[in-house]
């Protein structure tokens, strides 16, 4: 049974973008929320949606590992209103991978 994977980006007391994974069993506002709650008021919410992992023809090396697949960001979240940037695929690999794409 394949199952969809939730995201939201969030900024950190620093202003950092940091994207947090979640399974499609809990509600985007809701994950929200929880953040905003522990994070106070420098928690604020850019984007949300759906993470893919899709094949790359050839292995990709980041400074954590050789993969031969990406993460992309795709698609909106209907309770926070928002959508997926372009650049959340960029920021979803860099965070779990250790750098950008090439």
């Amino acid at each position: 049974m394949i199952r969809k994977v939730k995201y939201i980006v969030i900024t950190d007391k620093f202003g950092d973008e940091c994207p947090i994974i979640f399974p499609e069993t809990i509600i985007h506002k809701d994950m929200a929320m929880s953040q905003q709650r522990m994070m106070g008021n420098s928690c604020k919410i850019l984007s949300g949606g759906f993470v893919s992992i899709e094949d790359s023809p050839t292995e990709i090396e980041y400074n954590y590992a050789s993969v031969n697949h990406k993460l992309f960001a795709y698609g909106k979240s209907d309770s926070l209103g928002l959508e997926a940037r372009e650049e959340d695929t960029e920021l979803l690999n860099r965070i779990f991978y250790g750098r950008e794409l090439k």
